[in-house]
């Protein structure tokens, strides 16, 4: 899994970190640096960006990255509001505005960790994987993050280094122990590396902090389905359950059903491979049943 599911909140500790503001109290995200205010920032560009940072928490993106435009305008050079605007750009998929924005932000304030960890992550979205491990790395050593451990894990995982990729996750768990995408994940890497009884075991973790979680519902229903032989044992307890469970993972999220969005959700060959035989099961299933 990437981390969709949890960028919002990110942005919005980014965004309440930079206006001097207190984060609420529940969040999956670490408070990034947030350097003293520009005495030469204006009341009005100071306003709007406080505007954007509450506008965020109501998940209203685009008035948010406009108000914070504006506040860039006036303050050109802050790197504070800078950082904001990256994140927001990121936030509404923009990414290679989102890097620029992060980049200036990053030569006006080289030690901010919230700018390195941002721009880390969008290195990864540009699959650019060389300059995230760097970046990511460089703003870990400034600050640790649980959703930075994430993004790390994610460039290890999709790089195939699997151990490192675990032991990434399991920081960013030690971290925020509610992170299930980073315990869902430990389950893709040992997937990969063979241990189906461990990552199982990683899944059914995660589906105990989100019992809704599509994902781990539909990996484990791939495991279990191939682990079963249910080609030839269709009528089997396995078979049946991980059937069952697969369907009450696509209703929950059809995007699972597309092979390219696991791929883009970081399922490696193995896994990828179980699910295509589990999902063409149900594709005939449904197809008979008409």
């Amino acid at each position: 899994m990437k981390k969709q599911s949890i960028r919002a909140l990110q942005v919005l500790a980014v965004l309440w970190g930079c206006m001097g503001l207190s984060m609420p109290a529940r969040a999956e995200v670490l408070l990034p640096y947030a350097p003293p205010i520009d005495p030469q920032w204006s009341e009005q560009a100071l306003d709007l960006a406080q505007d954007a940072a509450r506008l965020v928490q109501f998940e209203q993106y685009d008035e948010a990255l406009a108000r914070i435009r504006v506040a860039a305008y006036l303050a050109p050079k802050n790197p504070q509001v800078l950082r904001l605007m990256g994140g927001l750009y990121l936030q509404s998929q923009q990414v290679d505005r989102g890097i620029q924005v992060l980049e200036s932000a990053r030569a006006l304030a080289p030690e901010d960790p919230s700018v390195l960890l941002a721009l880390g992550s969008a290195y990864g979205q540009q699959k650019r994987w060389d300059e995230a491990l760097t970046t990511l790395q460089a703003g870990l050593k400034l600050q640790d993050s649980p959703t930075g451990r994430f993004d790390l894990g994610n460039v290890y995982l999709t790089m195939g280094r699997f151990q490192q990729a675990i032991e990434q996750f399991r920081q960013a768990v030690a971290l925020e122990a509610r992170m299930w995408p980073a315990v869902n994940n430990i389950g893709l890497a040992l997937y990969e590396l063979g241990d189906r009884e461990n990552a199982l075991k990683e899944w059914e973790a995660a589906l105990a902090v989100d019992p809704t979680a599509a994902e781990p519902k539909l990996a484990i229903a791939a495991a279990t389905y191939t682990a079963a032989g249910c080609q030839s044992q269709a009528r089997d307890p396995n078979c049946l359950k991980g059937l069952a469970l697969a369907q009450e993972a696509l209703d929950t999220d059809e995007r699972y059903a597309d092979l390219q969005y696991l791929k883009d959700n970081l399922w490696g060959t193995q896994l990828l491979k179980d699910a295509q035989v589990l999902l063409d099961r149900l594709k005939r299933d449904r197809s008979a049943a008409r």
